[in-house]
Protein backbone atom coordinates (compact mmCIF):
# COMPACT_ATOMS: atom_id res chain seq x y z
CA UNK A 1 0.00 0.00 0.00
CA UNK A 2 1.20 3.52 -0.81
CA UNK A 3 2.64 5.55 2.07
CA UNK A 4 0.05 8.20 1.18
CA UNK A 5 -2.78 5.85 2.17
CA UNK A 6 -2.44 4.56 5.72
CA UNK A 7 -5.29 5.61 7.98
CA UNK A 8 -8.01 3.38 6.49
CA UNK A 9 -8.05 0.73 3.81
CA UNK A 10 -8.72 2.14 0.36
CA UNK A 11 -11.89 0.02 0.06
CA UNK A 12 -13.46 1.63 3.13
CA UNK A 13 -15.60 4.74 2.84
CA UNK A 14 -14.26 7.62 4.89
CA UNK A 15 -16.59 10.10 6.53
CA UNK A 16 -14.76 13.39 6.11
CA UNK A 17 -15.88 16.79 7.30
CA UNK A 18 -14.84 19.84 5.29
CA UNK A 19 -15.09 23.11 7.24
CA UNK A 20 -14.50 25.72 4.55
CA UNK A 21 -14.13 29.48 4.83
CA UNK A 22 -16.28 31.41 2.35
CA UNK A 23 -14.52 34.78 2.32
CA UNK A 24 -13.16 36.11 -1.00
CA UNK A 25 -11.40 33.49 -3.18
CA UNK A 26 -11.87 30.75 -0.60
CA UNK A 27 -15.44 30.42 -1.83
CA UNK A 28 -14.20 29.38 -5.28
CA UNK A 29 -11.74 26.95 -3.68
CA UNK A 30 -14.58 25.29 -1.77
CA UNK A 31 -16.75 25.11 -4.89
CA UNK A 32 -13.96 23.42 -6.87
CA UNK A 33 -13.14 20.95 -4.10
CA UNK A 34 -16.80 20.04 -3.71
CA UNK A 35 -17.09 19.50 -7.48
CA UNK A 36 -14.12 17.13 -7.44
CA UNK A 37 -15.30 15.16 -4.41
CA UNK A 38 -18.72 14.62 -6.04
CA UNK A 39 -17.03 12.24 -8.49
CA UNK A 40 -14.63 10.66 -6.01
CA UNK A 41 -15.29 7.23 -4.52
CA UNK A 42 -14.30 6.20 -1.02
CA UNK A 43 -14.92 9.55 0.65
CA UNK A 44 -18.31 10.52 2.06
CA UNK A 45 -17.99 14.29 2.47
CA UNK A 46 -20.03 16.51 4.75
CA UNK A 47 -19.63 20.26 4.39
CA UNK A 48 -19.86 23.29 6.63
CA UNK A 49 -19.29 26.75 5.15
CA UNK A 50 -18.25 29.59 7.45
CA UNK A 51 -18.97 32.22 8.52
CA UNK A 52 -22.60 31.19 8.77
CA UNK A 53 -24.98 33.56 6.90
CA UNK A 54 -26.71 34.51 10.15
CA UNK A 55 -23.73 34.18 12.44
CA UNK A 56 -24.57 35.07 16.05
CA UNK A 57 -21.07 36.52 16.46
CA UNK A 58 -21.76 39.31 13.99
CA UNK A 59 -24.03 40.83 16.64
CA UNK A 60 -21.56 40.61 19.52
CA UNK A 61 -19.68 43.94 19.91
CA UNK A 62 -16.26 42.36 20.65
CA UNK A 63 -16.42 40.23 17.48
CA UNK A 64 -18.36 42.62 15.23
CA UNK A 65 -16.16 43.63 12.33
CA UNK A 66 -13.59 40.91 13.07
CA UNK A 67 -14.25 38.41 10.29
CA UNK A 68 -11.42 36.12 11.39
CA UNK A 69 -12.96 35.61 14.83
CA UNK A 70 -16.45 35.15 13.35
CA UNK A 71 -15.12 32.52 10.97
CA UNK A 72 -13.22 30.84 13.79
CA UNK A 73 -16.15 30.71 16.20
CA UNK A 74 -18.52 29.40 13.53
CA UNK A 75 -15.84 26.93 12.46
CA UNK A 76 -15.58 25.57 16.00
CA UNK A 77 -19.37 25.35 16.28
CA UNK A 78 -19.63 23.39 13.02
CA UNK A 79 -16.72 21.09 13.81
CA UNK A 80 -18.15 20.40 17.28
CA UNK A 81 -21.51 19.54 15.72
CA UNK A 82 -19.92 17.04 13.33
CA UNK A 83 -17.09 15.57 15.41
CA UNK A 84 -18.75 12.34 16.53
CA UNK A 85 -19.66 11.24 13.02
CA UNK A 86 -16.30 11.96 11.37
CA UNK A 87 -13.24 9.84 10.63
CA UNK A 88 -11.28 12.97 9.77
CA UNK A 89 -11.80 16.73 9.46
CA UNK A 90 -10.31 19.13 6.92
CA UNK A 91 -10.46 22.76 8.02
CA UNK A 92 -9.67 25.57 5.61
CA UNK A 93 -8.41 28.23 6.61
CA UNK A 94 -6.39 29.14 9.70
CA UNK A 95 -9.25 31.49 10.57
CA UNK A 96 -11.73 28.60 10.46
CA UNK A 97 -9.44 26.60 12.77
CA UNK A 98 -8.84 29.46 15.21
CA UNK A 99 -10.93 28.17 18.15
CA UNK A 100 -10.86 24.44 17.29
CA UNK A 101 -7.55 23.36 18.82
CA UNK A 102 -9.15 21.44 21.69
CA UNK A 103 -11.57 19.63 19.34
CA UNK A 104 -8.65 18.27 17.37
CA UNK A 105 -8.02 15.85 20.24
CA UNK A 106 -11.38 14.24 19.46
CA UNK A 107 -11.09 13.89 15.68
CA UNK A 108 -7.94 13.89 13.53
CA UNK A 109 -7.92 17.29 11.86
CA UNK A 110 -6.01 18.61 8.88
CA UNK A 111 -5.61 22.39 8.77
CA UNK A 112 -5.32 24.08 5.36
CA UNK A 113 -4.03 27.61 4.85
CA UNK A 114 -3.13 30.16 2.20
CA UNK A 115 -1.14 32.44 4.53
CA UNK A 116 -0.43 33.12 8.17
CA UNK A 117 -2.11 36.12 9.84
CA UNK A 118 1.23 37.91 9.96
CA UNK A 119 1.70 37.48 6.22
CA UNK A 120 -1.85 38.61 5.56
CA UNK A 121 -1.49 41.64 7.85
CA UNK A 122 1.78 42.76 6.28
CA UNK A 123 0.25 42.57 2.80
CA UNK A 124 -3.02 44.30 3.68
CA UNK A 125 -1.95 46.85 6.32
CA UNK A 126 -1.78 49.76 3.82
CA UNK A 127 -5.48 49.23 3.08
CA UNK A 128 -6.77 49.29 6.66
CA UNK A 129 -9.00 52.22 7.52
CA UNK A 130 -7.72 53.98 10.65
CA UNK A 131 -9.95 56.45 12.55
CA UNK A 132 -8.83 60.05 12.11
CA UNK A 133 -9.23 60.85 15.81
CA UNK A 134 -5.81 60.03 17.38
CA UNK A 135 -7.34 58.87 20.68
CA UNK A 136 -9.77 56.51 18.97
CA UNK A 137 -7.02 55.29 16.63
CA UNK A 138 -4.79 54.44 19.61
CA UNK A 139 -7.58 52.49 21.34
CA UNK A 140 -8.27 50.61 18.11
CA UNK A 141 -4.56 49.83 17.77
CA UNK A 142 -4.38 48.47 21.36
CA UNK A 143 -7.48 46.36 20.86
CA UNK A 144 -6.02 44.89 17.67
CA UNK A 145 -2.77 44.09 19.45
CA UNK A 146 -4.61 42.32 22.28
CA UNK A 147 -6.67 40.35 19.78
CA UNK A 148 -3.61 39.44 17.73
CA UNK A 149 -1.85 38.04 20.82
CA UNK A 150 -4.93 35.97 21.65
CA UNK A 151 -5.19 34.75 18.07
CA UNK A 152 -1.54 33.75 18.00
CA UNK A 153 -1.94 31.58 21.12
CA UNK A 154 -5.07 29.96 19.73
CA UNK A 155 -3.49 29.33 16.32
CA UNK A 156 -0.38 27.86 17.91
CA UNK A 157 -2.54 25.35 19.76
CA UNK A 158 -4.55 24.50 16.64
CA UNK A 159 -1.47 23.98 14.48
CA UNK A 160 0.25 21.89 17.14
CA UNK A 161 -2.85 19.73 17.62
CA UNK A 162 -3.55 19.25 13.90
CA UNK A 163 -2.41 15.87 12.56
CA UNK A 164 -1.22 17.55 9.38
CA UNK A 165 -1.14 20.91 7.61
CA UNK A 166 -1.78 21.69 3.96
CA UNK A 167 -0.28 24.91 2.60
CA UNK A 168 -1.21 26.51 -0.72
CA UNK A 169 2.41 27.55 -1.36
CA UNK A 170 6.03 27.29 -0.29
CA UNK A 171 5.72 30.96 0.72
CA UNK A 172 3.04 30.12 3.29
CA UNK A 173 4.73 26.87 4.39
CA UNK A 174 7.96 28.62 5.29
CA UNK A 175 6.06 31.17 7.36
CA UNK A 176 3.96 28.66 9.29
CA UNK A 177 7.07 26.63 10.14
CA UNK A 178 9.06 29.68 11.20
CA UNK A 179 6.32 31.49 13.13
CA UNK A 180 4.75 28.51 14.95
CA UNK A 181 7.65 26.07 15.26
CA UNK A 182 6.07 23.47 12.97
CA UNK A 183 8.29 20.72 11.55
CA UNK A 184 8.52 21.03 7.73
CA UNK A 185 7.56 17.37 7.25
CA UNK A 186 4.23 18.08 8.92
CA UNK A 187 3.31 20.47 6.09
CA UNK A 188 2.40 19.44 2.54
CA UNK A 189 2.23 22.07 -0.20
CA UNK A 190 -0.89 21.58 -2.33
CA UNK A 191 -2.08 24.58 -4.36
CA UNK A 192 -5.78 25.17 -4.94
CA UNK A 193 -7.27 23.66 -8.07
CA UNK A 194 -8.99 24.93 -11.18
CA UNK A 195 -11.35 23.10 -13.51
CA UNK A 196 -9.31 22.81 -16.70
CA UNK A 197 -12.43 21.67 -18.53
CA UNK A 198 -14.41 24.75 -17.58
CA UNK A 199 -11.47 27.14 -17.98
CA UNK A 200 -9.94 26.26 -21.34
CA UNK A 201 -8.37 28.28 -24.18
CA UNK A 202 -10.44 29.94 -26.86
CA UNK A 203 -9.11 30.27 -30.39
CA UNK A 204 -7.84 33.86 -30.31
CA UNK A 205 -4.17 32.94 -29.78
CA UNK A 206 -4.03 31.27 -33.21
CA UNK A 207 -6.13 33.88 -35.01
CA UNK A 208 -4.06 36.87 -36.20
CA UNK A 209 -7.21 38.66 -37.35
CA UNK A 210 -9.01 38.49 -34.01
CA UNK A 211 -9.10 42.27 -33.64
CA UNK A 212 -7.73 44.39 -30.75
CA UNK A 213 -5.73 42.59 -28.09
CA UNK A 214 -8.16 41.83 -25.29
CA UNK A 215 -6.87 42.26 -21.74
CA UNK A 216 -8.70 40.88 -18.71
CA UNK A 217 -8.57 41.95 -15.05
CA UNK A 218 -10.58 40.16 -12.35
CA UNK A 219 -10.57 41.59 -8.83
CA UNK A 220 -13.46 42.20 -6.47
CA UNK A 221 -11.47 44.62 -4.27
CA UNK A 222 -10.59 47.06 -7.02
CA UNK A 223 -8.01 49.23 -5.22
CA UNK A 224 -6.17 46.42 -3.39
CA UNK A 225 -6.00 44.36 -6.58
CA UNK A 226 -4.35 47.24 -8.45
CA UNK A 227 -7.32 48.37 -10.51
CA UNK A 228 -6.33 52.03 -10.26
CA UNK A 229 -2.86 51.16 -11.53
CA UNK A 230 -4.45 49.51 -14.53
CA UNK A 231 -6.64 52.52 -15.25
CA UNK A 232 -3.55 54.73 -15.11
CA UNK A 233 -1.89 52.43 -17.66
CA UNK A 234 -4.95 52.74 -19.90
CA UNK A 235 -4.53 56.52 -19.85
CA UNK A 236 -0.73 56.60 -20.20
CA UNK A 237 0.26 53.57 -22.27
CA UNK A 238 2.70 54.25 -25.09
CA UNK A 239 1.84 51.22 -27.20
CA UNK A 240 0.41 51.67 -30.67
CA UNK A 241 -1.17 48.22 -30.63
CA UNK A 242 -5.00 48.37 -30.53
CA UNK A 243 -6.31 46.98 -27.25
CA UNK A 244 -9.49 46.47 -25.25
CA UNK A 245 -9.51 46.09 -21.46
CA UNK A 246 -12.24 44.18 -19.62
CA UNK A 247 -12.44 44.77 -15.86
CA UNK A 248 -14.45 42.43 -13.63
CA UNK A 249 -15.01 43.87 -10.15
CA UNK A 250 -17.73 44.25 -7.55
CA UNK A 251 -16.98 47.96 -7.17
CA UNK A 252 -18.25 50.92 -9.14
CA UNK A 253 -15.62 52.37 -11.49
CA UNK A 254 -16.74 55.86 -12.59
CA UNK A 255 -15.63 57.39 -15.89
CA UNK A 256 -13.35 54.62 -17.19
CA UNK A 257 -10.98 55.61 -20.03
CA UNK A 258 -11.80 54.81 -23.65
CA UNK A 259 -11.34 51.13 -24.43
CA UNK A 260 -12.15 50.01 -20.87
CA UNK A 261 -15.28 47.91 -20.28
CA UNK A 262 -16.52 47.38 -16.71
CA UNK A 263 -18.38 44.21 -15.64
CA UNK A 264 -20.03 44.19 -12.20
CA UNK A 265 -21.75 41.48 -10.16
CA UNK A 266 -20.18 38.54 -12.03
CA UNK A 267 -20.37 35.28 -10.08
CA UNK A 268 -17.46 32.89 -9.44
CA UNK A 269 -17.19 30.12 -12.08
CA UNK A 270 -20.12 31.62 -14.03
CA UNK A 271 -20.51 31.03 -17.75
CA UNK A 272 -20.09 34.75 -18.37
CA UNK A 273 -16.77 34.82 -16.51
CA UNK A 274 -15.54 31.70 -18.30
CA UNK A 275 -16.44 33.27 -21.65
CA UNK A 276 -14.44 36.39 -20.75
CA UNK A 277 -11.37 34.27 -20.07
CA UNK A 278 -11.81 32.32 -23.30
CA UNK A 279 -12.24 35.46 -25.38
CA UNK A 280 -9.20 37.27 -23.94
CA UNK A 281 -5.55 37.34 -25.00
CA UNK A 282 -3.83 38.42 -21.81
CA UNK A 283 -4.52 38.48 -18.06
CA UNK A 284 -3.38 41.43 -15.94
CA UNK A 285 -3.21 41.61 -12.13
CA UNK A 286 -1.17 44.54 -10.74
CA UNK A 287 -2.21 43.59 -7.20
CA UNK A 288 -0.71 45.08 -4.06
CA UNK A 289 -1.91 42.37 -1.66
CA UNK A 290 -2.64 38.76 -2.58
CA UNK A 291 -1.50 35.36 -1.37
CA UNK A 292 -2.08 32.96 -4.26
CA UNK A 293 -5.00 34.36 -6.27
CA UNK A 294 -7.11 31.67 -7.92
CA UNK A 295 -7.73 33.95 -10.91
CA UNK A 296 -4.11 33.40 -11.95
CA UNK A 297 -4.79 29.66 -12.13
CA UNK A 298 -7.98 30.28 -14.11
CA UNK A 299 -5.99 32.47 -16.49
CA UNK A 300 -3.32 29.80 -16.99
CA UNK A 301 -5.93 27.12 -17.58
CA UNK A 302 -7.47 29.44 -20.19
CA UNK A 303 -4.10 29.72 -21.90
CA UNK A 304 -3.56 33.38 -21.04
CA UNK A 305 -0.13 34.92 -20.49
CA UNK A 306 -0.09 36.82 -17.19
CA UNK A 307 1.36 40.20 -16.27
CA UNK A 308 1.23 40.31 -12.48
CA UNK A 309 2.84 41.74 -9.37
CA UNK A 310 5.77 39.98 -7.75
CA UNK A 311 3.83 39.48 -4.52
CA UNK A 312 3.64 36.59 -2.03
CA UNK A 313 3.19 33.25 -3.86
CA UNK A 314 2.44 34.65 -7.33
CA UNK A 315 6.03 33.91 -8.50
CA UNK A 316 5.35 30.24 -7.70
CA UNK A 317 2.64 30.33 -10.37
CA UNK A 318 3.86 32.78 -13.03
CA UNK A 319 7.21 31.89 -14.57
CA UNK A 320 9.03 35.09 -15.51
CA UNK A 321 9.54 35.32 -19.27
CA UNK A 322 7.92 31.91 -19.85
CA UNK A 323 4.25 32.22 -18.89
CA UNK A 324 4.19 35.95 -18.25
CA UNK A 325 5.97 38.91 -16.69
CA UNK A 326 6.36 39.97 -13.05
CA UNK A 327 7.02 43.42 -11.63
CA UNK A 328 7.19 45.29 -8.33
CA UNK A 329 3.65 46.54 -7.58
CA UNK A 330 4.99 49.99 -6.68
CA UNK A 331 6.94 50.29 -9.94
CA UNK A 332 4.47 51.73 -12.41
CA UNK A 333 7.08 52.24 -15.13
CA UNK A 334 8.09 48.59 -14.81
CA UNK A 335 4.46 47.52 -15.05
CA UNK A 336 3.79 49.71 -18.09
CA UNK A 337 6.90 48.38 -19.84
CA UNK A 338 5.99 44.74 -19.13
CA UNK A 339 2.42 45.14 -20.30
CA UNK A 340 3.33 47.13 -23.41
CA UNK A 341 5.97 44.53 -24.30
CA UNK A 342 3.47 41.71 -23.97
CA UNK A 343 0.97 43.58 -26.16
CA UNK A 344 3.53 44.14 -28.88
CA UNK A 345 4.81 40.55 -29.13
CA UNK A 346 2.03 38.26 -30.44
CA UNK A 347 4.37 35.31 -31.07
CA UNK A 348 5.68 35.50 -27.50
CA UNK A 349 2.09 35.55 -26.25
CA UNK A 350 1.30 32.43 -28.29
CA UNK A 351 4.28 30.58 -26.81
CA UNK A 352 3.36 31.70 -23.30
CA UNK A 353 -0.24 30.66 -23.90
CA UNK A 354 0.70 27.08 -24.79
CA UNK A 355 3.07 26.71 -21.84
CA UNK A 356 0.59 28.25 -19.38
CA UNK A 357 -2.05 25.72 -20.40
CA UNK A 358 0.42 22.82 -20.14
CA UNK A 359 1.47 23.86 -16.63
CA UNK A 360 -2.15 24.33 -15.55
CA UNK A 361 -2.99 20.79 -16.67
CA UNK A 362 0.07 19.33 -14.99
CA UNK A 363 0.06 21.26 -11.69
CA UNK A 364 -3.22 23.01 -11.03
CA UNK A 365 -6.08 20.97 -12.47
CA UNK A 366 -8.59 19.83 -9.85
CA UNK A 367 -7.82 16.23 -10.81
CA UNK A 368 -4.24 16.84 -9.65
CA UNK A 369 -4.54 19.14 -6.66
CA UNK A 370 -7.67 17.75 -5.03
CA UNK A 371 -6.54 14.19 -5.62
CA UNK A 372 -3.52 15.15 -3.52
CA UNK A 373 -5.88 16.54 -0.87
CA UNK A 374 -7.89 13.28 -0.78
CA UNK A 375 -4.67 11.30 -0.34
CA UNK A 376 -3.82 13.39 2.72
CA UNK A 377 -7.37 12.96 4.03
CA UNK A 378 -7.15 9.17 3.58
CA UNK A 379 -3.75 9.02 5.20
CA UNK A 380 -4.96 10.53 8.46
CA UNK A 381 -8.54 9.23 8.59
CA UNK A 382 -9.26 7.41 11.81
CA UNK A 383 -5.82 7.99 13.23
CA UNK A 384 -5.42 8.94 16.86
CA UNK A 385 -3.53 11.90 18.15
CA UNK A 386 0.01 12.28 16.87
CA UNK A 387 2.77 14.25 18.57
CA UNK A 388 3.18 17.73 17.12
Amino acid sequence: MSDAVKGKEMTETIRAGFIMEQVLGHKTHAMNLKEFLASTTGIDPVYAFVPLPESFWKRVPYFRGDVMMQVGLDGRSELSRLTRELDVAFVHTLAAALFSGSLMRQVPTIVSLDATPRQWFELNQPFFKVPENPGVAQRVKMALMEKSQLKRRLLHRALQNAVHIVSWSEWAKSAVCEEYGIRPEKVTVIPPGVSTQRFAPGNRADNPDAGPVRLLFVGGDFVRKGGETLLRWARETRTSVPWELHIVTRENVPDPPAGVIIHNNIQNNSDFLVDLFRSSDLFVLPTFADCLPLVTLEAMASGLPIVASRVAAIPEVVQEGKTGYLFDPRDFDGFRAALDTCLEQPETRRQMSRLAREIALRRFGIEVTYQAVTEVVRRFAGEGRRPA
